[in-house]
Order: structure tokens, then C-alpha cells, then sequence
């Protein structure tokens, strides 16, 4: 008896079979595959899981075993056991069925969740380009804007060198008034002299 080496996980097996890990647990609890336990890891032996591979799988079509009374060979303890077989057969498969139900579900949940975050996203640039908008002025308002605002530029360069002259010519008075009365000092020094 050659020695078994112990090297795939469940997932990795239930993977390589091509089934759930929950079904990979039900063959393994019937003696299909054997396991070893590391930690707290179950590991199987990858020959096994090749040659269970290699089986042909369960049918899917079910034989239901009918035997009448008129029957004498087989016995209705058979009969029993042959429905109880063909009842654990439709459970296991009723039961692989839920799973990969459960698994697409879990998957259309996933894609779900992954577009609801997109819409979402979508929504949030949607906001902020809105936000934007009611920040930004219209374009002819802006030119109605710009227009008014050289105009008011206009009306205070007018000013400004309205200003500027008045302030020449307040100069010009000042210096004159200044003249003035430097001459009238010198005619009054000049008239004191003459006295």
C-alpha cells in the first residue's frame, strides 16, 4: 500500500472536482476520500481526489423503485431501503442544487453591490458637477458683467483725472497765492525801508 500524500485544501479539491466544498464534505463523511488534519486544516491526498474525479458522477434522472405485492422476490424490507436510497440520492442532489442557487445569488448580490457603488459614484460626480454649475456664471451674464464692469472702470480713470487736474490747478493756485505773497512782503520790506 503506497504511502498517501496529503497536500490540497478542501477548497483546492472542491475546486479540482469541480464541486462545493460542502458536497466535497458529504463524500468525504461516505469514505470517498480520506483526510488528514493539520492544525485546523483538513488536507486530502490529490491521488484520491483525481481518481474520484475519474468516476463517473451520480445520475441525475432518478429510478424510483416500485415493487408490487404480486412480487415474491423482493421483500418490502428491500422496497423500504431502496426508497430510503432514492430519497437520500434526491436530498444530496436537492441539496448541490441549493448550493449552486445559493453560490449564483451570493454572486448576483456581489454584481449588485459592485453597480450600486458605480450608480453611486455616479451620483457624487453628478453633485459636485451641479455644485460647479451653481458656482459658475452664465456666459452671457458674464459678458454683461465684464461689459459693466469697464465701464465702471472707465468712470473711475474719468474721475481719477478729474481729480488730477483739480489737483494741478490747486497747485498751480497755491504757488501762485505763495508768489503773491512773497512779492507783497517784499513791497512792504521795501516799503518799511523806504520810511
Amino acid at each position: 500500500m503506497t504511502s498517501l500524500t496529503y497536500n490540497l485544501t478542501r477548497q483546492q479539491a472542491a475546486r479540482l472536482l469541480g464541486i462545493s466544498t460542502r458536497t466535497l464534505d458529504r463524500r468525504i463523511r461516505k469514505g470517498k476520500l480520506s483526510y488528514k488534519k493539520e492544525w485546523n486544516k483538513v488536507l486530502l491526498a490529490e491521488e484520491e481526489v483525481l481518481k474520484l474525479k475519474q468516476q463517473p458522477e451520480i445520475s441525475t434522472t432518478y429510478e424510483w423503485h416500485i415493487v408490487s405485492d404480486n412480487d415474491n422476490n423482493v421483500s418490502s424490507s428491500n422496497n423500504s431501503l431502496a426508497i430510503y436510497e432514492d430519497i437520500k440520492q434526491i436530498e444530496n442532489i436537492l441539496s448541490e442544487s441549493m448550493e449552486r442557487f445559493l453560490k449564483l445569488l451570493a454572486e448576483k448580490d456581489k454584481i449588485i453591490e459592485e453597480k450600486n457603488a458605480i450608480i453611486f459614484s455616479l451620483q457624487h460626480k453628478i453633485w459636485e458637477y451641479e455644485s460647479r454649475l451653481k458656482n459658475m456664471i452664465a456666459l452671457p451674464d458674464y459678458t454683461k458683467e465684464k461689459e459693466n464692469l469697464l465701464l465702471e472702470k472707465e468712470k473711475i480713470e474719468l474721475e481719477n483725472k478729474y481729480l488730477m487736474d483739480q489737483l494741478k490747478k490747486e497747485k498751480i493756485q497755491k504757488i501762485v497765492l505763495f508768489l503773491f505773497l512773497i512779492v507783497l512782503l517784499l513791497i512792504l520790506f521795501l516799503f518799511w525801508i523806504n520810511l
